[in-house]
């Protein structure tokens, strides 16, 4: 069984490439005190992250012959979030 497959590297990047993204855009905005500002931009990333979830997991079903494949993108969600987040912590 093919645990990591293009699908799911495609996902991470381009999760990689929009949570590093969100996390600059929000800093700016918060530390500009724009809140209201900041809540469009949380809930604009919050709807693109549901978006390309939903596209590259349908992409993984199709090609899967798997029940429950979510997991695998749930798992690659918390870490590249998380490692962002404690990164962006520590070195700001």
């Amino acid at each position: 069984m093919k645990a990591v497959t293009k699908n799911l590297l495609k996902f991470s990047a381009v999760l990689f490439a929009l949570t590093i993204l969100f996390r600059f855009t929000l800093s700016r905005t918060l530390d500009h005190q724009e809140f209201q500002n900041a809540f469009f931009v949380s809930m604009l990333y919050g709807i693109i992250i549901f978006a390309i979830g939903s596209f590259f997991g349908r992409k993984d079903r199709q090609s899967l012959p798997l029940y429950d494949i979510g997991f695998r993108v749930h798992l690659a969600t918390f870490l590249i979030c998380s490692a962002i987040g404690l990164t962006w912590f520590c070195l700001i």
